[in-house]
């Protein structure tokens, strides 16, 4: 008689979870400015940084959304990091054009 168990896997939603659904880059690809929407009002860190990650960009800024302007930027795929202020961070890809 072959044995045979079941078992029950809770899945949670986490923090980190929470706050990637919450982050958006619109319009992903850009060419000039996209808007980052962060989802709560906060205090954030975000860095950009290339393919290689090496790290462009690095600032704080405070509320739930962001006007990002390309400015030096080159075409290309980069990561943007987003830290807030309970350390909680998440990472998006955006494509300047």
């Amino acid at each position: 008689c072959p044995a045979t168990a079941s078992a029950y896997l809770p899945v949670e939603v986490g923090v980190e979870e929470l706050l990637q659904q919450q982050v958006s880059v619109t319009p992903n690809p850009f060419h000039s400015q996209t808007q980052i929407e962060l989802g709560v009002a906060g205090n954030y860190q975000l860095i950009v940084a290339d393919c290689s990650g090496k790290i462009l960009i690095k600032k704080e800024v405070y509320g739930k959304s962001l006007l990002f302007y390309r400015d030096d930027l080159l075409a290309g795929m980069y990561l943007l990091f987003i830290k807030n202020s309970n350390g909680t961070s998440v990472v998006k890809k955006f494509v300047v054009e």
